[in-house]
């Protein structure tokens, strides 16, 4: 009871779980805590009731099978996702999308999908699955697809810029860069209408999956619209990431002494501004030293800083680091 009790509470979000990621952050899904907690609570069940039900065969039989049958009812009584027959449909209409998609782009076409999810384990909008974007190369075999590259680095940096863009702006960089199609899975949006909406005024109407809730379209330039450019994207190296990822061009990370970013830029050199928001750990010195693109030394001021500073980003990919 007691190894259920500090497992419980070493897994419940914001319990002691969050306490020991301070301390040992490589330790992460704690959330998996609950099979050992299920499995230890039957055995606790089990040495409680049987002393009881000694001599007792035909109840301690009767009570096992309850328990059996519990068990196979839990098992049939699964979402939609786990459902045999539903999948099996599923599979079926996302077949007849993927052919319908090759015959339209081709082979070897790239496809952009919607909404943006890095990869591997993050945590997916709506009603998706964490991996439900690679039903696409499954099912296009012979298409490219952005949905796969891996968190942090540049490829998924840049697909996540993207997907942050404006509609109109997000398909005129696309079309420049030679993308052929835009899959979007609806579940993945709260205001899915809207997003159909706007993406048919500009390409038009889409192919559909028969009940799968995915769309695609071809890809075609806005007329009067001037590509984007991509804004220098930053990368954790070195450091603890705080959150999940977001904007590509911000990071919050925590470090015992030193983080550090590099710095993608694919546009001309260019000069940006950093800004910085620091909180002192406990024990720590009273300040942080900046260098790389940028150079300064910074004091904590009750036990916090921010600061605004000037850096000439090149071309390529550079360093910044906080120490």
């Amino acid at each position: 009871g007691f190894l259920i009790l500090m497992l419980w509470a070493l897994s419940v979000p914001g319990g002691l779980g969050s306490m020991v990621a301070y301390a040992v952050p490589g330790i992460r899904v704690l959330g998996r805590a609950g099979l050992p907690i299920a499995f230890l609570g039957l055995v606790a069940t089990a040495f409680t009731l049987m002393p009881g039900l000694g001599g007792r065969g035909a109840l301690q039989v009767a009570m096992s099978a309850v328990l059996v049958t519990i068990g196979l009812a839990d098992q049939r009584c699964k979402p939609t996702a786990a459902n045999p027959p539903e999948r099996s449909r599923d599979w079926e209409a996302l077949r007849e999308f993927g052919t319908e998609i090759g015959h339209h782009a081709g082979a070897e076409a790239r496809h952009f999908q919607l909404p943006h999810l890095g990869y591997p384990e993050a945590v997916p909008p709506g009603t998706m699955g964490p991996y439900d974007h690679f039903a696409a190369p499954l099912h296009v075999p012979r298409g490219r697809f952005s949905f796969g590259g891996i968190t942090n680095r540049p490829a998924e940096a840049w697909c996540r810029w993207v997907a942050s863009l404006p509609p109109r702006k997000m398909v005129s960089l696309l079309a420049s860069e030679g993308w052929r199609g835009l899959w979007i899975d609806l579940r993945g949006f709260q205001n899915a209408s809207e997003v159909r909406a706007s993406f048919e005024q500009l390409l038009g109407p889409p192919l559909e999956s028969r009940g799968a809730g995915r769309l695609w379209f071809a890809i075609k330039a806005p007329d009067g619209e001037t590509v984007p450019v991509s804004p220098p994207l930053v990368r954790l190296v070195e450091g603890y990431p705080l959150e999940g990822p977001g904007p590509a061009n911000r990071m919050a990370a925590r470090c015992g002494h030193r983080i550090r970013l590099l710095v993608d830029n694919a546009g001309p050199p260019r000069r940006v501004t950093v800004k910085i928001a620091a909180e002192e750990g406990y024990g720590h010195p009273g300040g942080v030293r900046v260098t790389g693109i940028a150079e300064a030394s910074l004091a904590f001021g009750g036990h916090r800083l921010s600061a605004e500073l000037p850096a000439d980003v090149p071309t390529g990919t550079s360093l910044l680091e906080l120490e």
